[in-house]
């Protein structure tokens, strides 16, 4: 994953969107990652497949 400053962010914007449509790319603050910048299409590309397998059961209904 590709890194830039927020700095870079601000100064570059072209640089840093030509990247994130790539691959997702960390923006980074004092250092260290604080955001991700990524497509659209990889967003809900993640959103689909990070379901929550948890579920909710009434006493009667729950599995053995």
């Amino acid at each position: 994953m590709r890194e830039f400053t927020i700095d870079q962010l601000r100064h570059d914007l072209t640089t840093v969107t030509m990247a994130a449509s790539r691959e997702p790319v960390a923006i980074m603050r004092h250092g260290r990652p604080r955001y991700v910048l990524m497509s659209v299409e990889d967003f809900e590309k993640l959103s689909r497949t990070r379901a929550d397998p948890r579920r909710v059961y009434r006493s009667e209904e729950t599995p053995e």
